[in-house]
């Protein structure tokens, strides 16, 4: 299945290959251990469609036609992480019990004080926290 990952990396010209790829790998055992997932990630699209091809209700060639871009998908979600850590600020978990959250976003809208608290609550409350 990995391989069609990689696959849509290269149809879409990421530059970022090797953190995503670790990141899809992430995704797989968090999925084999039956963990629910909160993606707020700029690859949203991508990642999710990942979770829907393990969970066997996307084909590979479904799956490959997110790297089609001439697709009508939308593949950037540039706000899902903004409004994540604004809702999460603000005392708002989510159910789930693993957050992947863009890294560009985690670094830009926290100053490190605020990063150190929400990673000590998310903690506290058992959830475990992916940012890349």
């Amino acid at each position: 299945m990995k391989a069609y990952f990689d696959l849509v990396l290269d149809l879409l010209e990421i530059e970022e290959k090797d953190p995503l790829s670790a990141l899809a790998e992430e995704l797989a055992l968090a999925h084999q251990q039956g963990k629910r997932i909160k993606i707020a990630h700029r690859h949203q699209v991508l990642l999710e469609g990942w979770l829907l091809l393990l969970d066997g209700k996307l084909s590979p060639e479904e799956f490959v036609q997110i790297g089609d871009v001439e697709s009508a998908l939308p593949l950037w979600k540039e706000e899902g992480s903004r409004e994540l850590l604004q809702q999460l600020q603000s005392g708002m978990l989510p159910e789930e019990e693993l957050i992947i959250i863009d890294e560009r976003a985690w670094k830009l809208f926290l100053s490190p004080d605020q990063q150190q608290q929400l990673l000590h609550l998310l903690e506290k409350e058992n959830k475990a926290v992916i940012v890349k």
